[in-house]
């Protein structure tokens, strides 16, 4: 048995009749792979469930099977009283669910599952497993628990997530489980070689040309490097699509001589999305929290609803502080 609340969170689903499952923000593959592979269980178990999220998923992403049953949601206005039960999952934060930190949760029982330490969501049934590499290789051991059959299709799911969050495997919490889980999933069909090449090998040629010109404009202070995108520049690029996650995964951790990086975007004025990346020894989650953000030990990320050159100014004095 992995967890102790895994017979709690399979009673819940046994008594629900509607269940719903996020995906969060700027979904990533491990929001998405989560969400789909539990839904795919759920069924085997004789539900149906409902896959909730505030954004469109990358493109890129909906070679996964299923991606286009995610619904796209405003939590303003959608109607939530036909459900009893709400998946809460790779989500550290209300605001991550619902991308609006004016908007409250939903008021319906709620499992949250999670790796992120940072999390502060209330659930009547919550499995947080920080040490976890993603939240996909936590619902691999639930599943395991439940005694599922795992297809390849769910495999390939939870790989992708698992695969994606770890920037294939470079960034891990717990180095032993993350690679005996993907060993695993590859040998009950995971397709490693689909995931590579339709995510990891299939950058656009614009896109790539666009992130040559944000680099452009890194600067390196106090020992850490960052880059700041204006809404203004972003939109003239035809607002791509995963820029920014892509220049702190591929680029802004790797520069010599620095302990960390950050990338700024402003994805609408006045709303600056911030990525942290740190190298061994530095645990850039503390810095996200600063800024009511959070995150993993070296990937983790916040939101600052300012004007552009304030906010840039307020992320550049906390990393600032981090480093004196």
């Amino acid at each position: 048995m992995h967890f102790s609340q895994s017979k709690d969170i399979k009673d819940a689903i046994v008594k629900a009749k509607h269940i719903l499952i996020n995906v969060h923000r700027n979904p990533d593959l491990d929001s998405v792979g989560s969400a789909l592979a539990l839904s795919l269980v759920l069924k085997k178990m004789g539900k149906v469930a409902t896959i909730v999220g505030p954004h469109r998923i990358d493109p890129k992403h909906a070679f996964i099977s299923d991606s286009n049953n995610i619904k796209i949601i405003n939590y303003k206005t959608f109607d939530f009283s036909p459900f009893d039960l709400f998946f809460i999952l790779d989500s550290g934060s209300p605001q991550i669910v619902t991308d609006d930190p004016q908007v409250l949760l939903p008021q319906i029982p709620r499992i949250v599952i999670d790796h992120h330490k940072t999390n502060n969501i209330k659930g009547d049934i919550k499995l947080l497993k920080d040490d976890a590499s993603a939240t996909s290789e936590i619902l691999f051991g639930l599943f395991q628990d439940w005694g599922m059959t795992i297809s390849p299709d769910i495999a390939t799911m939870l790989f992708a997530g698992l695969s994606h969050d770890t920037l294939f495997f470079k960034y891990t919490e717990n180095d032993k489980d993350t690679f005996t889980a993907a060993a695993s999933l590859i040998r009950m069909g995971a397709d490693k070689d689909l995931i590579l090449d339709r995510v990891f090998n299939n950058t656009d040629a614009t896109f790539l040309c666009n992130t040559g010109k944000v680099l452009q404009q890194l600067k390196i202070q106090n020992g850490f490097a960052w880059v700041a995108l204006s809404y203004k520049e972003y939109k003239k690029m035809g607002s791509p699509l995963g820029m920014r996650e892509y220049l702190a995964d591929f680029f802004i951790s790797t520069i010599a001589h620095t302990s960390f990086g950050i990338v700024m975007l402003e994805e609408k004025p006045g709303k600056l999305c911030i990525s942290f990346r740190g190298k061994k020894g530095v645990d850039v989650s503390k810095i996200a929290q600063k800024l009511d953000g959070g995150g993993h030990l070296y990937r983790a990320g916040a939101t600052v609803y300012e004007d552009f050159k304030t906010a840039v100014g307020r992320v550049l004095s906390c990393a600032s502080s981090a480093t004196a």
